[in-house]
């Protein structure tokens, strides 16, 4: 999950009590790694439109436009700079973490979370 415009943020070696705190912050989640799953349990549509209020009836039942569906999402986020991504690769495994859509209204609990522990973040 990525998209050119909207401001993403990579954390490195990040916690996995902290990494779960940081994506239940997120309207959506991508997991990645050996173990990941990408947006397994999570109904895009559902979020599209609950956190979003985009509507596209016509990909509900279409599970192979999932990435139709995934890209519909972050253009409106990035057209609204509502959200920034996320990026949480966890200690000890930098092949495995979640990629966090998370909304701006957000940004000031996740700054506190992060000030909880050292971290390291990287540019983008």
């Amino acid at each position: 999950m990525e998209h050119p415009r909207l401001p993403t943020f990579h954390l490195d070696d990040v916690p996995r009590s902290l990494a779960r705190s940081l994506q239940a912050l997120a309207d959506l989640t991508y997991t990645f790694g050996p173990q990941g799953d990408g947006f397994f349990g999570q109904d895009l549509c559902k979020i599209a439109h609950e956190k979003l209020g985009l509507h596209l009836p016509d990909l509900r039942t279409a599970s192979m436009q999932q990435d139709i569906l995934e890209q519909a999402i972050l253009n409106l986020a990035a057209e609204r700079q509502s959200h920034v991504l996320l990026v949480i690769q966890i200690h000890p495994n930098p092949i495995e973490g979640y990629v966090c859509l998370i909304p701006t209204d957000q940004q000031s609990e996740v700054l506190r979370l992060l000030s909880t522990v050292p971290i390291q973040q990287r540019s983008s």
